[in-house]
C-alpha cells in the first residue's frame, strides 16, 4: 500500500471518529435543560405543599361554635371569637385579652362564669327586668304595643330584658348586654349590635330579620 492509500485511510477513520464522537454529544440531554427541569419540579413541590392563606386558630371554651378557623394575619382574638360566632351568655369574657394579635396556632380559650359571678350577673339581670316592667306603661299609652310579643319585630333600643330574650340565640346575659351596650349609645343600624360582646355574624344573621331600630 502506497503512502497515498495510507493517507486516504486515516483520512477516513479520523472522520469516521469525529462523526461518532457527535452523534453521542448531540444524543445527551443539555445540562442547562436538566437544571430547568430540576428547577421547575422543585417550584411545583413547594406550591402543592404550600399552607393555604391565613392563620389557623383553634378557638374554644364559652363560644356558640368552638373548633379551627382560618382567620386573616394580623387580627386579634376578638376577630377569632366572632369568627366562632360569638360568645355564650355563661362567658366570663372580661378574662379574655381581645385585643391580643392571632398567631399560627394560637388557643382562643373563653372561660366560663364562676358561680359567684353567675349570680351577680342574675342579680343584674333581675334589676334590668324591673326597669323593663316600669317603662312598659308608657309603651302601650303610645300605642307602640310590646315589642317581641306580637307579629313585629323587636326594637333593640327600647326593648326590655324579658322582650329582648325571646330572640333567637339571645339568653339572660346577652340581653342584659344589648341593654347595657345601648345605654352607651343608641344602636342606629342592625349591624350596629356588634357591639355586643357575644354577637358575632352567625347570631347577627340570625337575628336580622327578627329586629328592628
Amino acid at each position: 500500500m502506497d503512502l497515498w492509500e495510507k493517507k486516504k485511510w486515516l483520512a477516513a477513520a479520523v472522520i469516521t471518529c469525529l462523526c461518532l464522537g457527535l452523534s453521542f454529544f448531540l444524543s445527551r440531554p443539555a445540562p442547562a435543560e436538566e437544571g430547568t427541569l430540576r428547577k421547575v419540579d422543585a417550584v411545583e413541590e413547594r406550591r402543592q405543599k404550600k399552607e393555604p392563606d391565613g392563620l389557623c386558630v383553634y378557638v374554644s371554651g364559652a363560644v356558640q361554635a368552638p373548633g379551627l378557623y382560618r382567620i386573616p394575619p394580623g387580627e386579634r382574638f376578638d376577630y377569632a371569637i366572632r369568627k366562632a360566632g360569638g360568645v355564650t351568655e355563661d362567658a366570663d369574657i372580661d378574662r379574655v385579652n381581645l385585643a391580643k394579635k392571632c398567631r399560627d396556632g394560637s388557643h382562643v380559650n373563653v372561660p366560663f362564669l364562676s358561680a359567684a359571678k353567675r349570680r351577680k350577673k342574675a342579680a343584674m339581670i333581675k334589676e334590668g327586668q324591673s326597669a323593663g316592667k316600669t317603662a312598659l306603661p308608657d309603651e302601650r299609652e303610645s300605642g307602640t304595643g310590646e315589642p317581641g310579643k306580637g307579629a313585629g319585630p323587636v326594637n333593640v333600643n327600647t326593648a326590655s330584658v324579658e322582650e329582648l330574650k325571646t330572640l333567637p340565640g339571645v339568653g339572660d346575659a346577652l340581653a342584659l348586654r344589648i341593654v347595657q351596650t345601648r345605654q352607651q349609645g343608641a344602636f342606629r343600624s342592625i349591624a350596629d349590635l356588634e357591639r355586643v360582646r357575644g354577637i358575632g355574624p352567625a347570631l347577627l344573621k340570625r337575628l336580622r330579620n327578627r329586629v328592628e331600630v
